[in-house]
């Protein structure tokens, strides 16, 4: 048995992790990306160490809960850190869960997560590992209005370059997240077009991009503006959603 609730997928045994479960987020991905990228990704839920070690290279050790691999297009997740006492939903997931035996709850951040790498593979823009994890993180964080991030560092210098330096608005913003991961070339249309971040590169980057965005977590990533990120990308989320 299976069931969606609250952008929680709950499973009753690692089997019900197919690609027709996960299809549909899938589908709703792409039209928020409004980019045809082609096949949904394979998932894999598993608590096989040999399995794992074939497409991770290693064993689990706790981390990471989920990855892409980019060699089969496949999304493998560990399924000892999503039994429901590990993971912990919300309570009143728990209790439903308790009452109708499921012993697995899949975040659908994680989910779409590991999707959004896939499309990054697929389209060619798989260089820079923070601005990878950042457009992933807030670009689900928009589309299903759950606060699960993980790279708070990243997500903050992102937003930080987009709200704050940039100046975007959030419908611009929105726009500018999408083409962090779906045109691998976006930056010559966000930074080489704005004249004080030439010269921001040009003074303290060499005027290198490569050199700003390999930079950017640790000049830019600071945790005293991750509340203020939250609640302006909560407000772009309702915004989508009509939610007034």
């Amino acid at each position: 048995m299976k069931k969606v609730i609250d952008n929680w997928l709950f499973l009753s045994n690692q089997n019900e992790f197919k690609l027709s479960v996960i299809s549909p987020f899938w589908e709703r991905l792409s039209m928020f990306l409004a980019k045809n990228i082609g096949l949904c990704p394979s998932p894999i839920l598993t608590n096989s160490e040999k399995k794992w070690i074939k497409y991770y290279g290693q064993k689990n050790n706790g981390t990471p809960r989920a990855f892409y691999d980019e060699y089969t297009s496949k999304i493998l997740f560990w399924s000892p850190r999503y039994e429901i006492e590990i993971i912990k939903p919300p309570e009143h997931l728990i209790q439903y869960s308790k009452e109708n035996g499921f012993k697995y709850a899949v975040p659908l951040t994680d989910v779409y997560h590991e999707m959004v790498h896939h499309i990054q593979y697929t389209l060619g823009d798989w260089l820079y590992d923070d601005l990878l994890e950042a457009s992933a993180e807030i670009s689900i964080f928009i589309i299903s209005g759950e606060q699960m991030i993980d790279y708070i560092q990243e997500s903050v210098s992102l937003w930080y370059v987009g709200r704050k330096m940039l100046k975007l608005k959030p419908w611009e913003f929105y726009i500018f997240i999408r083409d962090c991961i779906v045109e691998k070339d976006f930056y010559y249309t966000y930074f080489y077009n704005n004249s004080h971040f030439i010269k921001l590169l040009g003074n303290d980057y060499s005027g290198s991009i490569e050199k700003f965005l390999i930079k950017m977590k640790n000049n830019l990533g600071n945790k005293k503006w991750e509340n203020t990120m939250k609640q302006d990308l909560n407000k772009i989320h309702n915004t989508i959603f009509y939610r007034w």
